[in-house]
């Protein structure tokens, strides 16, 4: 052991177990947490969303899905185009579209259980709306779940 002369570690000591420490955390920690960032751009009083399409492929969901959530959450009007892009006629800055998209990750992407993956899928049974992590294989109902029909938005709680 690595005792000083007063039978405490040493400096030296305590550094590299901090350090081994934060390496083994680090490695239980799922490589597939990070997502790709909004790219927002403001165009004539809206806020167009670049890369939403590749937003929600990460997410592995949708983007009707995801752009339900978020007109919803901002009460707003919007549309995607042609090129997957989410366009919302309202003026939002970077931050807000970042909570909002992190505020729908964690409650309709992560798993509930595990909290390391996000390698999810949701799945319908019975009007029942689950989270089945493909990591632990746990199954979990969400509590409220947007969904849409012909372009009408609708609230549904389970």
């Amino acid at each position: 052991m690595d005792l000083n002369e007063k039978g405490h570690y040493t400096e030296d000591h305590l550094i590299s177990r901090v350090h081994s420490t934060l390496k083994e955390r680090r490695e239980d920690i799922d490589e597939n947490t990070s997502f790709v960032l909004p790219h927002v751009e403001k165009v004539n009083k809206t806020t167009v969303i670049a890369n939403f399409a590749a937003i929600c492929e990460g997410f592995n969901r949708t983007p009707e899905e995801v752009k339900y959530y978020i007109l919803s959450e901002m009460n707003a009007m919007g549309s995607l185009n042609e090129r997957g892009q989410l366009i919302i006629k309202n003026m939002l800055k970077q931050n807000m579209v970042s909570r909002l998209l992190s505020k729908y990750v964690n409650k309709f992407v992560i798993c509930p259980s595990c909290r390391k993956s996000k390698d999810t899928v949701a799945i319908m049974d019975n009007r029942i709306k689950f989270i089945k992590c493909n990591f632990c294989g746990v199954e979990t109902s969400i509590q409220k779940w947007f969904v849409y029909k012909n372009d009408l938005f609708i609230k549904m709680i389970c």
